[in-house]
């Protein structure tokens, strides 16, 4: 199986932050996160761990926060 085979597309709201996440972002971060999202769009997928949840969870909280890309993702 290559990994196009395993690209699977989400809606945002349906993907849960990884719980034991050690990482923290201040809102500055995500403000950041999120101008680069509308710039730029996702240069780099989210991953999904099947067991442990959402990798990267800063852009899921940026995209959350990102008005335009929410109404082309949804």
């Amino acid at each position: 199986m290559n990994l196009a085979d395993k690209i699977v597309m989400r809606p945002i709201g349906a993907l849960v932050p990884y719980a034991s996440n050690s990482r923290t972002h201040t809102p500055e971060q995500i403000a950041k996160i999120a101008r680069s999202i509308e710039a730029f769009g996702f240069t780099n997928p989210i991953l999904v761990d099947g067991e442990k949840g959402i990798r990267w969870s800063a852009r899921l909280t940026s995209s959350r926060t990102t008005s335009s890309w929410l109404e082309r993702a949804t």
